[in-house]
């Protein structure tokens, strides 16, 4: 065969198919990108704060336990980044939990420890990360309303509470 009439070999012919294959894939990864990036990296930051008072659940009653929390979760590394501030308390506190709910004496709600005696140790005015906090929590408290809770070794159903706000 001469040059005008020359075919192509059967390896030259897969060259287009895999340059409209190339361009659709493309295609569909672009129309892709705000889905991702509204649930990865470009998604917005949950913040939380919470004014703390002395629990209705006290077993020894301690009226001046005080405290707040100020946290920021990401839900891109789905990390909690938090600082928990106390006083009033009558020792170390054992645990720090979030609750889904309203704030009520059986303390039937959803409870995600934040902070423990084990793992991540409550301590008054320094910044502290969990990580693997799900979306399903923030959009929970987001719908239903949630509050914290510090327990104490002496008041172990609930020393200090107080309802959380979040805003995004």
């Amino acid at each position: 065969m001469n040059g005008s009439s020359q075919r192509r070999s059967p390896k030259q012919a897969p060259s287009r198919y895999v340059m409209v294959a190339a361009a659709a894939g493309v295609l569909l990864l672009v129309a892709g990108v705000p889905a991702v990036t509204s649930a990865g990296t470009g998604a917005t930051p949950t913040r939380l704060s919470a004014v703390l008072k002395a629990s209705p659940n006290q077993e020894f009653p301690r009226p001046r336990a005080r405290g707040s929390l100020r946290a920021v979760y990401s839900p891109s590394t789905h990390a909690l980044k938090f600082r928990l501030t106390y006083s009033g308390m009558s020792g170390p506190v054992r645990v720090g939990e979030l609750h889904i709910g309203r704030i009520t004496h059986a303390g039937l709600t959803g409870r995600y420890p934040i902070c423990d005696v084990n793992t991540v140790r409550c301590v008054s005015g320094k910044w502290l990360t969990i990580e693997q906090v799900f979306p399903d929590l923030m959009n929970q408290l987001a719908r239903r309303g949630g509050y914290i809770d510090l327990h104490t070794f002496k008041n172990t159903a609930g020393e200090a509470a107080g309802k959380l706000r979040l805003t995004r």
